[in-house]
């Protein structure tokens, strides 16, 4: 069973291999508790940038964006094209 037999995984099938998995693993996070592990979401007082205690000022608003499927440049696009390796 060779490369020829199963096909091939060309850049449109590793791009949409990465927006599936994209997809599903989006689909079972916190937004909150992702915000918090990136410094922008203080769990305990419950606020976003306005908060001291935050180190890198992303608000869970931001994340989503960053994260949202078919907006052209965000953070899901950009790792969606990348994998293409054209």
């Amino acid at each position: 069973m060779g490369p020829s037999q199963n096909g091939s995984l060309t850049p449109d099938k590793r791009e949409e291999l990465i927006e599936t998995i994209l997809a599903h693993g989006l689909k079972s996070i916190s937004y909150t508790e992702l915000a918090a592990k990136v410094g922008g979401f203080h769990l305990q007082c419950r606020r976003a940038t306005t908060c001291a205690n935050t180190q890198l000022g992303i608000s869970v608003t931001q994340l989503r964006n960053a994260t949202q499927s078919g907006k052209k440049g965000n953070l899901r696009y950009k790792a969606a094209k990348s994998v293409r390796g054209d």
